[in-house]
């Protein structure tokens, strides 16, 4: 399906320090096998943060230097990319990646992208600030800003104003976002938003703002 979608490439969210390697490895298993019996599939990739030069050089020992699956490494301008913290890494890992920084809701330096942003999007740049690299697509944002399916035109609507049907929502966040990122037309559309949905809540303590419960 996400081939189909025409997907290039899907990034697994190590931004906690975990790498999750027996996810990846069972996912790169199954795609290989899908190519190898003539289907596609995308790439991979990763998005690290928390120990962002740890987390990378451990992405690096035990999954690109031993040279797994390398048909399926995303390779951005020449070699294998990686979201990372720009600075602290060592000579090898910097010759063997291209490192983009990514967090939200951030300005835009050089070789800075945003995996999500608020409309509209800034995007992200490398060779000039006049060239757009990258930008984010949200479906919604995260649940602590009160920014759902429907925020648009930079108000969430009253609840059930475009559910009068008992359908679901019409996607007015995602619509506008798509606007905003074919109108730039970057060499790379980051399309994300399902980041927060776990099956949980958080409440906060009394006469403090809830952190999930209630946005």
């Amino acid at each position: 399906m996400l081939a189909d979608a025409g997907v290039d490439v899907i990034f697994f969210d190590v931004t906690n320090t975990f790498t999750y390697r027996k996810v990846y490895m069972k996912v790169c298993s199954v795609f290989d096998e899908i190519r190898r019996e003539g289907g596609a599939t995308p790439q991979i990739a990763f998005l690290t943060h928390t120990k962002s030069v740890a987390t990378t050089r451990k992405l690096y020992e035990e999954f690109y230097s031993k040279n797994l699956y390398p048909d399926l490494w995303f390779r951005w301008k020449g070699k294998p990319l990686i979201l990372a913290d720009l600075a602290g890494h060592s000579k090898q890992v910097r010759d063997f990646f291209n490192i983009r920084f990514s967090l939200a809701w951030q300005d835009q330096d050089q070789d800075t992208w945003n995996w999500i942003d608020r409309y509209p999007q800034r995007y992200g740049w490398h060779e000039s600030p006049l060239k757009p690299e990258q930008i984010s697509v949200s479906v919604a944002s995260h649940p602590t800003n009160n920014t759902g399916r429907s925020f648009h035109e930079g108000e969430q609507p009253p609840i059930n104003k475009y559910d009068l049907t008992g359908k679901q929502d019409l996607g007015l966040h995602f619509a506008e976002q798509w606007r905003r990122a074919l109108e730039i037309d970057p060499e790379l559309i980051f399309v994300t938003g399902w980041n927060e949905w776990v099956a949980q809540r958080f409440i906060a303590p009394e006469k403090e703002r809830p952190a999930f419960l209630g946005s």
